[in-house]
């Protein structure tokens, strides 16, 4: 099956469990196929060979992901990004968001309910400070680079070197692992513990933040 106009033209290739839509004289193309096991179909976008983008619909379950190695899960609320990211805008998640890449730049603001950065994490700049705002858990595993203000709801846990250039405010304590902190104000309503943190810095710490002291503190 085939269809034309004047400039270019298309082919429709259909098998049994697939269906392939490809502009002749180019090596682009789109095809969308269904899994057998699963039920789900898949959607991919290849653009000169390179596939550029991949789409899972499963139906009820809301499962959808993009990226040709699944950088981008989305699954009932939960998103997961197994690739770095890089978010020119503000940002918001419903649900829980999982970020497993080595660098996590994030431009503009983040509504998130819980975060998990396994890498780098970074938002704002110097020169345009974004809040964070994380109504649930907090986990960065990586280096955390923070220049606007940063609002945690529950616990928070910081296991590389931190850096927050606004105020930070964590409703359910913090624990800081091995990293160093430095803040330029620090709120918490529950403990802060730095166990094996080689340094702690607070320029002007709040009347309601209590430190469990676990090593050197500057």
């Amino acid at each position: 099956m085939s269809s034309s106009s004047s400039t270019t033209s298309s082919t429709l290739t259909q098998t049994p469990s697939s269906l392939e839509f490809q502009t002749s004289g180019t090596n682009s193309k789109v095809v969308i196929s269904q899994q057998s096991s699963t039920g789900h179909f898949d959607v991919s976008a290849y653009i000169e060979g390179n596939q550029k983008k991949v789409a899972k619909i499963t139906g009820d379950n809301g499962y959808t992901y993009f990226g040709p190695t699944d950088n981008v899960e989305l699954m009932n609320g939960k998103t997961n990004f197994t690739g770095s990211s890089n978010f020119s805008g503000n940002t918001q998640f419903q649900g829980n968001t999982f970020h497993n890449g080595s660098i996590n730049t994030f431009s503009g603001s983040i509504n998130a309910k819980d975060a998990f950065f396994n890498g780098d994490v970074q938002v704002g700049t110097s020169t345009q400070p974004k809040n964070q705002l994380i109504t649930g858990n907090s986990t960065v595993r990586g280096n955390g680079w923070f220049d606007a203000s940063l609002y945690v709801g529950c616990n928070s846990t910081l296991n590389g070197s931190t850096i927050f250039n606004g105020s930070a405010t964590f409703n359910g304590g913090m624990n800081l692992g091995n990293a160093n902190l430095t803040a330029n104000s620090l709120a918490s309503n529950s403990d802060i513990k730095a166990k094996g943190a080689k340094k702690f810095v607070i320029d002007h710490p709040t009347d309601n933040t209590k430190l469990i002291q676990h090593a050197a503190i500057e």
